[in-house]
């Protein structure tokens, strides 16, 4: 079989720590590379923020990348090198990230005939009601109306971006995460150390630091339980993106005023750490508001740890209310109280449902998984891109056979039954 050559693009112009498509970007890029797919990264970058610590991790893991710095958010010096980077290297197939990099993707695929798929995880970054919030969403749907087929990790996440018989397919692929890494015997990294007295329960929260993520909720849950349950620690791991600064202030001026100092601590870590960390957690909380198909969520299950998150977005796809975690509704901060409280009481169920997050996660959410169906679905894509082109028609439309590619994948890796939904290009 001829070896396909992907191009990902990821804007990064706004991105200076590793979020959800960074991690996807670090574990799915190797895996395909090992596969037969010559995968590689083009990143746009503003220079004036300089060597970020993603750009530092995508050094330090090897990922095949190159930058493309602009300036001025209003060039198009990022589709003009997307268009040479095509024709120098062969591409076959375009992989966006973003709404930056969905425009300058699907532009530099029509100028050079190159299949193009985007994966879409949401228009979370902004809030809804705010100019940006309406606008950037807006946009981004037209644009995404040219691709050949759209990637989602959720199926909740692919109803939004669906636009039925008159928009590329939509298909369902989960994340996945690396199970020799994130397993339950990975070594202890405890921010605490237990001294003379009670070892120290550990409740802990992984990811941005953003409105969405609900810091100040998991902040309000723990200046109440420390109350009854001084022996408590809570950690926060992550970093605000550049323009929630001001959220951040708020997490730490909450800890000040509500004298939490001893018991939080607030602090950065480098992907190579986070397995330690997340196996010196005893509990984590996600009390998001909105979310995708959480990497932090699925890296807490494959190390079997007990889970209090939100029934919001793609979570209640992954996780099973009292099976591999326990649900409560978003923004309730007594309830969240009240359900991590009465969870740390029952170290049985607290096991339980960490025993069985790990097993459905080694069964079903391997980051193996996860790129083998994605490179079935780019030869899918790039096959019939190429008979399109020809003007020589065979078999089912596009939507359809990406359907029985990922219905093959499933009898081949035995992911979860998931929803695929129906939309063709015409």
């Amino acid at each position: 079989m001829t070896q396909l050559r992907a191009l990902h693009l990821r804007n990064c112009r706004g991105i200076t720590d590793i979020t959800g498509p960074e991690n996807y970007l670090l574990s799915l890029i190797p895996r395909l590379n090992q596969q037969g797919c010559e995968a590689s990264l083009a990143c746009v970058v503003d220079p004036e923020r300089g060597e970020t610590p993603w750009l530092n991790e995508a050094k330090r893991c090897g990922l095949p990348m190159v930058t493309i710095p602009v300036t001025n958010r209003l060039s198009v010096r990022d589709v003009l090198a997307v268009v040479r980077l095509v024709r120098e290297r062969g591409i076959d197939i375009i992989h966006t990230h973003d709404h930056r990099a969905d425009a300058v993707g699907i532009m530099a695929a029509r100028i050079t005939g190159c299949a193009v798929v985007a994966t879409f995880a949401g228009w979370t970054n902004w809030p809804s009601g705010t100019l940006r919030g309406t606008l950037y969403p807006w946009i981004d749907r037209q644009v995404l109306g040219y691709a050949d087929a759209l990637i989602s990790d959720s199926a909740m996440m692919a109803a939004q971006i669906d636009q039925g018989t008159s928009g590329p397919p939509v298909v369902v692929i989960p994340n996945g995460v690396d199970t020799e890494v994130f397993h339950p015997d990975s070594p202890n990294r405890r921010m605490w150390e237990s001294g003379e007295g009670q070892q120290p329960f550990v409740l802990g929260m992984v990811g941005r630091i953003h409105p969405n993520k609900g810091q100040l909720e998991f902040l309000k849950t723990a200046a109440t339980i420390t109350k009854s349950h001084p022996e408590c620690r809570f950690l926060i791991v992550g970093e605000a993106p550049p323009g929630y600064e001001p959220y951040k202030a708020d997490v730490l001026r909450f800890i000040e005023e509500k004298g939490l100092e001893n018991v939080v601590t607030v602090t950065k870590a480098s992907r190579a750490q986070i397995p330690g960390i997340v196996a010196g957690i005893d509990m984590l909380v996600a009390p998001s508001f909105t979310e995708s198909f959480s990497f932090a969520l699925i890296e807490a299950m494959a190390m079997g740890k007990p889970i209090v998150a939100t029934n919001s977005g793609g979570t209640p796809e992954l996780i099973a209310h009292n099976e591999t975690g326990v649900l409560i509704d978003p923004g309730n901060v007594e309830l969240l109280t009240l359900t991590v409280r009465d969870l740390m009481k029952d170290q049985a169920r607290m096991r339980r449902l960490g025993t069985t997050a790990c097993e459905y996660v080694q069964r079903h959410l391997s980051v193996q998984s996860m790129s083998v169906k994605t490179l079935n679905i780019y030869r899918e894509v790039v096959a019939w891109r190429k008979q399109r082109r020809t003007g020589v028609f065979q078999g089912p439309a596009l939507g359809e056979r990406l359907r029985q590619t990922l219905v093959l994948d499933k009898r081949q890796t035995e992911p979860e039954p998931l929803r695929h939904l129906d939309a063709d290009v015409n």
